[in-house]
């Protein structure tokens, strides 16, 4: 069923989802439809020449039935990363993981996350465990509280959140309290608080800007389709733009050790 949704595919009389509506034609339109309004903004990088999708430079993520649609599209493309917020997929009543959850991935498990909720009635956490383990993220370490805000979070791929929603009352809310708007719990500015947690998801690991030093040169990782800046400082308090944005190709870049005047302390940042 999920592929059938996913490509268009007819593979069983459950749904009925053609190509035209399938997610993965509905993205290629609306990515060539973005380029045509505005061919300078860089969409037309997440379509190859012959209008197929680059999963590789595209985060997929989702929510629910939709957190199960991102985990099963990086379980057959590589992507660059997959979020699956509160979503498992299971067989039947023996609340076990789907057996395309076991499927060799396409996408390594480092670069898969899952989030859930300990008191989420729709999809369990005693459900949701058994599929992180299916996807090969419980290795990548232990279980971690978004809402701590502990970060690095020991760089886990599992995430088990225990607020309390938004509109709290109704025990299925907290099925969306780690990321839907009208539910995840505001801070005392009236912002999210898990805005710097899902920043980490997006950038961490190997999209994170990790500076070594090669034969004299700062060298950094990059991740196809994210922009790259240099800025230097005196102080840590200003930063000024060391030349223009590079485009990470997935090879490192590396920069000679040349002092700028007074600089004495440097940095990457990244962006979309």
């Amino acid at each position: 069923m999920r592929l059938e949704i996913l490509d268009g595919t007819d593979r069983t009389p459950l749904v009925d989802v053609d190509r035209t509506n399938s997610i993965e034609n509905r993205l290629i339109t609306a990515l060539q439809h973005l380029h045509n309004l505005a061919p300078t903004e860089g969409w037309a990088q997440f379509l190859d020449t012959g209008s197929a999708i680059r999963w590789d430079r595209i985060i997929v993520s989702g929510h629910s039935q939709g957190g199960g649609h991102a985990a099963i599209i990086s379980r057959y493309n590589l992507c660059s990363r997959a979020i699956a917020f509160n979503a498992v997929d299971w067989y039947g009543n023996e609340a076990r993981p789907a057996d395309w959850m076991f499927a060799p991935s396409a996408t390594p498990p480092e670069r898969v996350y899952g989030v859930g909720h300990l008191r989420d009635p729709l999809v369990p956490a005693t459900l949701i465990r058994p599929g992180w383990s299916a996807l090969g993220i419980v290795a990548l370490g232990a279980e971690q509280a978004p809402e701590s805000g502990a970060f690095p979070f020991g760089l886990t791929h599992q995430f088990m959140t225990d607020v309390e929603p938004q509109q709290d009352g109704d025990a299925n809310l907290y099925h969306g309290a780690s990321v839907a708007d009208a539910r995840t719990p505001l801070d005392v500015h009236g912002l999210p608080i898990f805005r710097p947690f899902w920043s980490h998801l997006l950038l961490s690991s190997n999209l994170a800007p990790f500076i070594s030093l090669v034969d004299g040169q700062l060298s950094i990782p990059t991740t196809e389709g994210v922009r790259y800046q240099l800025k230097a400082s005196t102080d840590l308090r200003i930063w000024t733009d060391v030349g223009s944005p590079v485009l990470g190709d997935g090879n490192p870049l590396l920069r000679p050790m040349n002092p700028l005047g007074d600089v004495t302390f440097w940095r990457w940042t990244v962006s979309w």
